[in-house]
């Protein structure tokens, strides 16, 4: 009888601590829950829990203690539990906040500053235009296959026929 309580005070426990779960279906809470997915949950050798958040039962397998570990039941489930299924991390394991050190330094800079006037160019060097090249022309592959294709057909012997 001891054993049994502490067995199962023990995966209580580690049910609560596990910080992941592999979720493989979500539906309405106005619906049932699929007696094939528990067949195929139960037949496949791994627990399963149902989450009621937000209007929704979630339908999770596992309790695995690392991301390792659940990436590494992850195939196995979705070839013979649910195809779609993904790692999702236990709602109650929040993460630990980080001390963060700040040091704040408050410093005067000294500057230096002139004063200075805006100068506009002269008209006659803003009216000039600026001689630009053409490098690349968007239809220059079509023109040099037009250029052979006229060639071609101005030396063929269907160019001088007449009926």
């Amino acid at each position: 009888m001891i054993k049994k309580l502490l067995l199962l005070l023990g995966a209580s426990l580690s049910l609560v601590a596990a910080p992941y779960w592999i979720q493989v279906s979500s539906v309405d809470t106005k619906k049932t829950v699929a007696p094939s997915l528990i067949d195929a949950i139960k037949k496949s050798g791994f627990s399963y829990k149902v989450v009621t958040r937000s209007g929704d039962k979630k339908i999770r397998i596992g309790a695995f203690s690392s991301y390792k570990e659940a990436a590494k039941a992850l195939p196995k489930i979705r070839c013979k539990v649910a195809y779609d299924a993904f790692i999702v991390p236990n709602v109650s394991v929040k993460p630990q906040a980080v001390p963060v050190k700040t040091k704040i330094v408050e410093k005067a800079v000294p500057q230096n500053v002139t004063a200075t006037k805006a100068v506009s160019a002269p008209p006659a060097v803003l009216a000039a235009p600026t001689p630009c090249e053409c490098i690349y022309d968007v239809h220059l592959l079509r023109k040099t296959e037009l250029e052979k294709a006229l060639t071609y057909y101005k030396k063929s012997p269907f160019y001088e026929f007449e009926p």
